[in-house]
């Protein structure tokens, strides 16, 4: 059982069994979702379809390789690249490598890049429009 489930089962029964009216609890945990060039093992192909299916708090591993995209994030997750010497956002003709976009989905904050090149985009590797609690760290 996921540490982040067993933690969050047990603050509900702890709870539960303080409280003197008995109260539901959600066991929801944020997902891990894998992103790989191959599409093998269970990954997605795209950063962008991993961001698609992912939930709002959940963690994407982006396998070592190049993806040529220009990701956009409109909700909060965090997305790792696995390694910044060889995951690579290659945004070749795009105008965008990962855009953090709060100005079309208002009030996206909580998101975290980190472990990516990003390069060649027509306009930013990586930018952050009306966002709050963003993390954009070892890229």
């Amino acid at each position: 059982m996921p540490t982040r489930y067993l933690f969050t089962k047990l603050g509900c029964w702890l709870f539960a069994g303080m409280s003197v009216v008995g109260l539901g609890c959600s066991a929801a945990a944020a997902a891990d979702l894998c992103v790989a060039a191959s599409g093998k093992g269970g990954c997605l192909k795209t950063i962008g379809a991993a961001v698609a299916a992912a939930s709002p708090y959940d963690v994407i591993h982006v396998r070592k390789g190049t993806y040529h995209e220009d990701v956009i994030i409109d909700k909060p997750l965090s997305l790792l690249g696995e390694d910044r010497e060889n995951t690579t956002v290659d945004a070749s003709g795009l105008l965008n490598g990962i855009n953090v976009d709060g100005h079309g989905h208002a009030g996206l904050a909580h998101v975290i890049v980190s472990g990516f090149t990003v390069q060649n985009a027509n306009a930013q590797g990586i930018v952050v429009t009306d966002a709050w609690d963003v993390t954009i760290s070892n890229n």
